[in-house]
């Protein structure tokens, strides 16, 4: 019998980390299927949300199993300025219904049309993009 590559078959749909790996490449599932693996470059490894250096996040150890899915496909909030950069955010505690743009500091919150959220480029159907949410709540910063 082979092996099959299953591992998103009971995920919701998101990036996982591939801990195999010490995170180094992370994969994406939709629809209970894996539709890509990616690799972060350099040294850089996947927290759950970006690739960092390894200096600043530690890969969780043990089995990447089914049962760590609910608190693997959270993603670590960073204490930064809310527009440490510029560019486009997604806010993860709206449920990427909201998003922020950001320029030379200032920010500004716009929202995505009902039943849509922002997946990090435009505003797509919610049933289309599955929102990372934080691990930890906004009091935690």
């Amino acid at each position: 019998m082979c092996e099959t590559d299953t591992p998103c078959s009971e995920r919701p749909d998101g990036y996982y980390q591939d801990r195999d790996t010490q995170c180094r490449q992370y994969y994406f599932c939709q629809r209970g299927e894996k539709l890509q693996t990616l690799t972060c470059r350099g040294s850089k490894i996947f927290d759950g949300r970006t690739c960092v250096p390894p200096d600043s996040y530690t890969c969780p150890t043990g089995v990447d199993d089914v049962d760590a899915a609910a608190s693997e496909n959270c993603i670590v909030r960073h204490c930064e300025p809310a527009c440490a950069k510029g560019g486009f955010f997604a806010d993860y505690d709206s449920g990427c219904e909201q998003y922020h743009f950001c320029i030379d500091g200032k920010q500004s919150t716009l929202s995505c049309s009902a039943n849509y959220v922002f997946n990090g480029e435009l505003c797509v159907p919610k049933a289309s993009y599955y929102c990372p949410r934080y691990c930890t709540p906004p009091e935690s910063c």
